[in-house]
């Protein structure tokens, strides 16, 4: 029982580094784009496999 809960507390520190590694590039990604103000961040786990998809949008003010 203690061995699944040291794996089960690895399993969740994992997941939480690989997603803020992500949120991270996909942040430099949208500076670069002068995209900070406006971009979609849609993270999913399936079996320890993380799909991220994001969306840079670019938005102008016309008043």
């Amino acid at each position: 029982m203690e061995i699944n809960k040291q794996y089960n507390k690895a399993k969740k520190q994992n997941l939480k580094n690989e997603m803020i590694c992500y949120i991270d590039e996909i942040i430099d990604t949208a500076e670069k784009m002068n995209s900070l103000d406006f971009f979609n961040i849609e993270i999913s786990n399936h079996q320890g496999k993380l799909n991220v998809e994001y969306k840079l949008k670019n938005r102008k003010r016309v008043y």
